[in-house]
């Protein structure tokens, strides 16, 4: 059951993350006065406000159709990297983090301009789940300069590992794997290696088979197709020949796998529909059934 706190806040604005709460302040605060360093503060007020602020000032330009200015892009660019790259952030800050270096580096590498840094960013992170989650934000415009550091150093085999993995099974961990995959297959779909996205195609296929007719877990599943769904409806209006066909290819598999409930056949639908109303400029889809399953 829901408070009337939390319906107010998921109605208007998504709730602040949780290094805003009052138990987090309030540690830092004491940790500062026991410092007496004014640097401290200084980096605790930009955690808890500037960054969150850039989240929603550039959600309004996604939604106006607008694009950074190429005088300030660098500068965004070098800010998002040192965040990544310098302060502690917790899961919830990673996911705002996250969310702006997608909306940043669609005007970067619609500039054509390299982001070495957060190549190796990706690489750094330590286990699966960042990894799998920054990849995953990332527009479908990264070029082969990109893509091959990643690839050379086994990013596509952590996917593959964490969509067959049959021991320490992790639900968020799969459908991370899962949208990662995805994803991945779109970023690959026009470049030379072809072979590469159709062995990721035939994994996730494999992984979701396993999942619903030997882990018995469906529903994760189904969230993990809400995810896939959001993605093409991010992404279908960039979407070209290639990736039409691997998404349409990849779908119909899918909905011939045995043992899919009605409910996860009807998410799988939808990432039909979304990507037939949007591909190619297509009418704006009705948003309410699908984000009635998030």
């Amino acid at each position: 059951m829901t408070s009337p706190h939390d319906d107010e806040a998921s109605s208007s604005n998504p709730p602040p993350p949780l290094t805003a709460s009052r138990i987090y302040i309030g540690n830092k605060a004491k940790e500062i006065l026991a410092t007496r360093d004014i640097t401290g503060i200084t980096k605790l007020v930009t955690n808890l406000c500037y960054v969150y602020l850039l989240d929603s000032l550039l959600m309004d330009i996604d939604d106006l159709r607008g694009g950074l200015k190429k005088e300030s892009l660098n500068d965004i660019k070098n800010h998002v990297s040192s965040c990544l790259l310098t302060q502690e952030t917790s899961d919830e800050d990673f996911k705002l983090l996250s969310r702006i270096v997608s909306r940043v580096s669609v005007d970067v590498f619609i500039a054509s301009k390299p982001w070495y840094e957060l190549c190796s960013y990706i690489l750094s992170l330590d286990g699966n789940k960042k990894a799998l989650l920054l990849f995953s934000e990332l527009p479908t415009l990264l070029d082969e300069e990109f893509l091959m550091p990643l690839l050379e150093n086994g990013f596509g085999l952590k996917i593959v590992n964490v969509l067959l993995m049959n021991q320490d099974y992790d639900e968020e961990e799969w459908c991370l794997g899962l949208e990662a995959g995805f994803s991945l297959i779109l970023q690959l779909v026009n470049l030379k290696n072809k072979s590469l996205v159709w062995d990721l195609v035939y994994v996730i296929v494999k992984s979701v088979w396993e999942m619903v007719n030997v882990k018995r877990r469906e529903v994760v599943v189904r969230k993990g197709f809400v995810r896939v769904a959001k993605k093409v409806r991010r992404e279908a209006l960039r979407f070209r020949e290639h990736e039409y066909e691997v998404v349409s290819r990849l779908g119909l598999m899918i909905q011939r796998i045995n043992g899919l409930g009605e409910v996860t056949m009807m998410m799988v639908t939808m990432i039909h529909e979304v990507l037939e109303r949007y591909y190619m400029g297509g009418q704006v889809l009705n948003h309410g059934l699908l984000n009635q399953f998030l």
